[in-house]
């Protein structure tokens, strides 16, 4: 039995998370100074560990808003998905032929079912609750 929060493997994505979170960094310490007018620094009188603190609790909340609404969007194409597969499975062969109106949605209902299992965004939701 796998650990709880055993993953696959990566797959090969796209972007550079890393590069992304440094561009992000440098804006909000920019969006910093225009506020304050001046960087974090050492000594500021401000207790640190209370700010990362209300921060982390901050984040806590966030990261459970997004993975509800994660959830959401999910059930939702999980369902799209479904539906389209049904519409798809009850075509006759004669429905099928790619030079009728039929046809043609046939054939780009397949292309959006490829597109949605095999996007490299395409990650299935845990059945498991991740709290």
């Amino acid at each position: 039995m796998p650990a709880p929060y055993d993953q696959a493997q990566p797959m090969l994505g796209f972007g550079d998370v890393t590069k992304d979170v440094i561009e992000d960094l440098s804006k909000r310490s920019a969006h910093g100074v225009k506020i304050y007018k001046t960087v974090l620094q050492y000594g500021n009188r401000r207790d640190p560990l209370k700010d990362a603190y209300q921060e982390a609790m901050d984040l806590t909340v966030y990261l459970r808003q997004g993975k509800e609404e994660y959830r959401i969007v999910h059930d939702r194409l999980r369902r799209a998905e479904d539906l389209l597969r049904r519409w798809r499975d009850s075509l006759t062969e004669s429905q099928e032929d790619a030079r009728t109106p039929t046809g043609q949605l046939a054939a780009e209902t397949d292309f959006l079912l490829d597109d949605l299992t095999s996007s490299p965004t395409h990650v299935p939701y845990p059945q498991e609750d991740l709290a």
